[in-house]
């Protein structure tokens, strides 16, 4: 633990501390760890030192705020840069997919990295006023930038600050009926993302409440009409800009029709049927990826496997699967409806991770 990070807003240093964290990005969504003694650190500017030598870094950095005392930037490398870190004799580096970096990380260290990523792309595509054209310069007080130049009347404000894409995502809940007697919740499979199985999301349109979106989603990839939707949790999301905003909902009625597009394929399925294929598909030497259970209709469909245990999505599936451990997190009417489907659902195992909202 090297201390807890701290938001917040400055001018660059110049020059900067030897010990200032520098989060670097790849044009891939990469970020650059050092490894040291058998670990893997952000590197500081004293390990950047090479690259500063020769003028290849800063290029626009950003200040993020501290983590203990340490100054915290972020910056975009470009691929010619990249290769010059990968050729450097003098130290061992690793581009590491931001997703995957979660786990390698210190939560607060891993804090910074997420915001990087969000704030370099929304950097790369603001750098000059959408009015005027001259460069933007950032502010010191906020996360915004602004035109110095601007005398466009269009412009009624300078400043621009980081742009977040609302975005929905939504558990559909089918409850016990006369084709089962135990809840199912529906997991659809991306043509974006087809190794995982996931809820249904989808951006929000311009003057669109968050609840018509969550129907016109779920109405336009899968078929379905829902009721009873309720609000879940919140998340960031930086690889689209995006604030994801969770609901849980109730099926209503409508035919399971994937649209082909964006959802390929989409199942019913009860907690046991989930539990039964995470055994296989989460466990040390996992089944191979054509490997396949019946389905009704005398069918087959591939086995689930989820996304990542941190997000948000995983938290839906997992707050069906085990409603009297998510419940807590809950008020009201959401608390009660978990609970209710407890007894149904009859998995009372410990989940395997703790959810935060």
């Amino acid at each position: 633990m090297i201390g807890k990070f701290a938001r917040g807003y400055s001018a660059i240093p110049n020059p900067l501390p030897d010990d200032a964290f520098v989060f670097l990005v790849s044009p891939s969504a990469e970020i650059l760890l050092s490894q040291r003694d058998g670990t893997l650190h952000i590197p500081t500017v004293v390990d950047l030192n090479f690259l500063l030598q020769i003028q290849q870094l800063p290029i626009r950095p950003i200040y993020l705020g501290k983590i203990g005392q340490q100054i915290c930037i972020a910056d975009t490398i470009s691929a010619a840069v990249k290769t010059t870190i990968l050729g450097d004799a003098s130290a061992k580096w690793r581009f590491e997919p931001i997703r995957s970096a979660r786990s390698l990380l210190d939560e607060d260290v891993y804090t910074c990295v997420w915001l990087s990523q969000h704030l370099t792309a929304w950097n790369e595509s603001s750098r000059f006023c959408g009015y005027c054209g001259a460069g933007m310069a950032f502010t010191t007080d906020s996360s915004g930038t602004w035109c110095k130049k601007c005398t466009s009347p269009a412009c009624l404000s300078p400043f621009v600050f980081p742009r977040t894409n609302p975005c929905i995502i939504a558990s559909i809940i089918r409850l016990p009926d006369a084709e089962c007697p135990h809840p199912r919740i529906l997991l659809s499979r991306s043509r974006a993302r087809p190794l995982f199985f996931s809820v249904n999301a989808g951006f929000v349109e311009a003057c669109e409440p968050l609840e018509g979106a969550v129907t016109r989603e779920i109405q336009e990839e899968v078929g379905l009409q829902v009721r009873n939707i309720q609000y879940f949790g919140s998340t960031s999301w930086a690889p689209s800009c995006s604030l994801m905003v969770a609901y849980t909902t109730e099926y209503a009625g409508g035919e399971l029709r994937p649209d082909g597009e964006e959802i390929e394929c989409a199942y019913w399925l009860t907690a046991d049927e989930i539990q039964a294929d995470l055994a296989l598909t989460e466990s040390a030497t996992p089944p191979p990826p054509d490997m396949v259970r019946p389905a009704p209709g005398g069918k087959t469909r591939p086995l689930i496997r989820l996304p990542m245990k941190w997000s948000i999505s995983r938290m839906l599936v997992d707050a069906f699967m085990h409603p009297e451990q998510h419940s807590r997190m809950c008020r009201g009417e959401q608390a009660a409806r978990l609970l209710a489907l407890a007894p149904h659902v009859g998995l009372v195992a410990p989940m395997a991770h703790t959810a935060t909202l």
